[in-house]
């Protein structure tokens, strides 16, 4: 998913269409398809056929009723993308009322003869955006280093992770359901199961809990979390903060300052070793005793901690 931080040239056609300027291209954006030519795999068969291994992966979010589906194949051979495709549809609903269940519900519309539901074209240029990026990354490459790029710290990315794309895309920071939809259904295509789904949370609101209670390092730490103990949480946490160092970006440190800070560092400046591991949050120190910390600083102490760590094993 960190691809997506940088936008392609579809952003201007995304924007050109909020702008109500119609395109050739926002026509065909249902389906959308990007294929590659480059990818040489050798006919298997006697027929001149070419094998392939074709991945998919859907899901509908229950907050607009549209469905993504994302198609992939993959050279058996090299474990490359060959060409990926996704269709985006919308469940048709009709609000209906009864005695029973005051208030409104949505239902969906159903067929009279088959009994399934009803769609029409999906309508949020979001969730384009984000899918039509996807088709045009994952072609030409391999499998096994998407499956990688889509690992983040928690079960799934953090809601900073999701702001951050959507901003760069130029896409409404609200259109959080989209990122959502998008993220689900291509780790079901990749990885081949569907991620916990997401404390619904605002990201304005977390962000405000967050400030009043003292920093953000508490707040995320359970709520992307397995439903595992905490102890087994600490285990897998810390051995990822004990690994041997590698090329950290802003992204990771992001990813990381998102959930809760190693060492003692979290957003109100905390020294305290055991309150990180506390789902309990602290009140916010004075500004006096409060220390200033740069990336820089935080990324340096971090690894001088590590180091004595494993010098004292």
């Amino acid at each position: 998913m960190r691809f997506l931080l940088h936008p392609t040239t579809r952003r201007a056609t995304a924007q050109g269409i909020r702008k109500g300027r119609p395109s050739k291209r926002s026509k065909e954006a249902v389906p959308s398809f990007a294929g590659s030519h480059s990818v040489d795999v050798s006919p298997d068969n006697n027929d001149g056929s070419k094998n392939y291994v074709q991945n998919w992966g859907q899901q509908c979010s229950p907050n607009c009723g549209c469905v993504v589906r994302f198609e992939t194949k993959v050279d058996p051979v090299s474990n490359k993308f060959i060409s990926a495709s996704y269709y985006a549809k919308s469940v048709i609903v009709t609000q209906t009322s009864s005695q029973d269940q005051p208030g409104r519900t949505l239902q969906p519309a159903l067929t009279l003869r088959t009994n399934r539901p009803m769609f029409h074209k999906c309508k949020c240029k979001s969730l384009h955006q984000l899918a039509s990026q996807v088709t045009e990354y994952l072609p030409n490459k391999n499998a096994l280093n998407v499956g990688s790029s889509m690992e983040f710290s928690g079960v799934r990315s953090s809601p900073a992770f999701r702001h951050t794309v959507l901003e760069k895309q130029g896409l409404s920071t609200n259109d959080t359901h989209c990122f959502d939809l998008v993220e689900e259904a291509l780790t079901a295509m990749v990885k081949g199961h569907m991620p916990k789904q997401r404390a619904q949370v605002p990201f304005k609101e977390a962000l405000a809990s967050a400030s009043a209670t003292g920093g953000s390092a508490h707040y995320y730490s359970f709520r992307d979390e397995d439903d595992a103990d905490d102890q087994f949480r600490i285990d897998i946490d810390m051995s990822k903060f004990l690994a041997p160092p590698r090329a950290l970006s802003a992204l990771n440190l992001l990813d990381v300052n998102a959930k809760y800070s190693p060492f003692g560092f979290d957003g109100a400046g905390s020294g305290d070793e055991d309150s990180r591991y506390s789902n309990k949050t602290t009140k916010p120190e004075s500004p006096t005793k409060s220390k200033a910390y740069d990336w820089v600083t935080y990324v340096d102490e971090l690894y001088e901690r590590s180091e004595e760590i494993q010098k004292s094993a």
